[in-house]
C-alpha cells in the first residue's frame, strides 16, 4: 500500500461497486480494496487494486476487509442466491464491522422504502430492505 487513505469497496466486481472502485483508482488519491468471495475472478475484472476475500454474511471475515479502512462504499446484491433475503442481516454486519474498525466515512447504497411510501400497496423487498438497513447505520455508525 502507498500510504494513501484506504477505501474499501463492496460489490467491486459488479456494475455499481465496480464503477466506484475504478473511479477511486483512476483518481490516484486513494488506495482501493475490493471485497469479494472469489479473489482470482475479481483480479481479472480490476487487476490493479487490493482484493480481500470476505463474505458479507460472516462478520468474522469482515474484520480483515475493514482493517485500516478510512472509508467504505457498501452495496449489497439482493439477487445473489447466497444472500437473498438476508439484506438486513448483511447491512447490520457491515455497519457493526465498520464501527468496530473506526471507519471515518461510510457510503451505503440504498433505495427508498417502497412499502412505506405506497402505504403498503407495493411489496418491493429489494428496495425496502435496503432502507431498513439505514436504521442500523444510525445505531452503529452515527451514535
Amino acid at each position: 500500500m502507498s500510504g494513501k487513505k484506504l477505501i474499501v469497496v463492496f460489490g467491486a466486481t459488479g456494475r455499481q461497486g465496480g464503477s466506484v472502485a475504478r473511479a477511486l483508482q483512476a483518481s490516484g488519491e486513494y488506495d482501493v480494496r475490493g471485497v469479494t468471495r472469489n479473489v482470482e475472478k475479481a483480479k481479472e475484472k480490476i487487476p490493479n487494486i487490493q482484493w480481500v476475500k470476505a463474505d458479507q454474511t460472516k462478520p468474522e471475515e469482515l474484520k480483515k476487509a475493514f482493517e485500516g479502512a478510512y472509508g467504505v462504499f457498501a452495496v449489497t446484491n439482493f439477487w445473489d442466491p447466497e444472500s437473498m433475503g438476508k439484506e438486513v442481516e448483511i447491512g447490520t454486519n457491515l455497519a457493526k464491522s465498520a464501527k468496530e474498525a473506526n471507519v471515518q466515512y461510510y457510503i451505503w447504497s440504498t433505495l427508498p422504502n417502497a412499502e412505506e411510501i405506497s402505504g403498503g400497496k407495493f411489496h418491493v423487498p429489494h428496495f425496502t430492505d435496503k432502507e431498513k438497513v439505514f436504521h442500523h447505520f444510525y445505531l452503529f455508525i452515527l451514535l
